[in-house]
């Protein structure tokens, strides 16, 4: 997998067999939720690093639907 944060960062490259889990953070303000974003978690040389892959505005269920999709064409259950 490739990853290019912008245009001054340069592309760096995850492999799947580094993949941990996913983790969905949610930003809430007094009890209502303004953004979640879902991200892939890898360890790469001993080091966490995370890969954002959806964003969503004031609700969770659009970042959850992406991880859930995701994580069944991945399986990462058979790793």
């Amino acid at each position: 997998m490739t990853y290019k944060n912008n245009m001054l960062n340069g592309e760096v490259v995850y492999r799947f067999d580094e993949f941990v889990q996913f983790y969905v953070l949610v930003g809430k303000y007094l009890f209502i939720t303004m953004d979640s974003t879902g991200f892939f978690i890898f360890n790469q040389n001993g080091k966490e690093k995370r890969v954002p892959i959806v964003v969503g505005m004031f609700s969770s269920r659009k970042a959850q639907n992406a991880i859930n999709e995701v994580s069944e064409i991945m399986n990462p259950e058979e790793k």
